[in-house]
């Protein structure tokens, strides 16, 4: 996989409040996501799917919104289905921590959309150069989850998390 995206989720990790991190760690989290994917399936492609889906959330790289309709995406779940599992997911891993993830999640989703200007306008101020630089960052992350999702079999975001320790 390429060392930019191990580059990605370190910083991610780094970025993450400290209850995040230590959820990301433990083996609760391990646990709780193999009861809510054996609940559901026993494919383990869509299990991995399941995985690298909430590792993102918790990293920042996706919304909590997006849950759903990237279950659907990228583990071939029906709709019933993946509303079934985000309720699990929630339940079990994201309402401990419920509070840390909103803000952190804010604070990231705030960050990436200010990498992707709404006008020409609205960017007057800032330089050409400083301009290129925040879409190519907001281009970056895009690519990085896409190289994620697609390498999922051979490197998982929870394995290179476990590597961060």
């Amino acid at each position: 996989m390429e060392p930019h995206a191990y580059s990605i989720v370190r910083n991610q990790f780094k970025k993450a409040p400290r209850a995040i991190q230590d959820l990301l760690l433990s083996p609760k989290l391990t646990e709780s996501l193999k009861t809510i994917t054996a609940k559901h399936t026993q494919d383990k492609e869509k299990r991995d799917a399941v995985e690298n889906e909430v590792m993102m959330v918790l990293l920042g790289l996706e919304s909590l919104n997006d849950l759903e309709a990237n279950l659907t995406e990228e583990g071939s779940f029906t709709q019933e289905q993946a509303i079934h599992i985000a309720q699990d997911i929630t339940l079990s891993i994201i309402l401990p921590v419920e509070n840390e993830l909103r803000v952190f999640l804010q604070k990231e989703l705030a960050t990436s959309e200010e990498n992707i200007p709404l006008s020409a306008e609205n960017n007057a101020e800032e330089s050409p150069e400083k301009e290129m630089g925040r879409q190519a960052e907001g281009v970056e992350i895009e690519k990085i989850k896409n190289l994620l999702r697609e390498n999922r079999k051979t490197v998982s975001v929870k394995n290179i998390v476990a590597n961060l320790k």
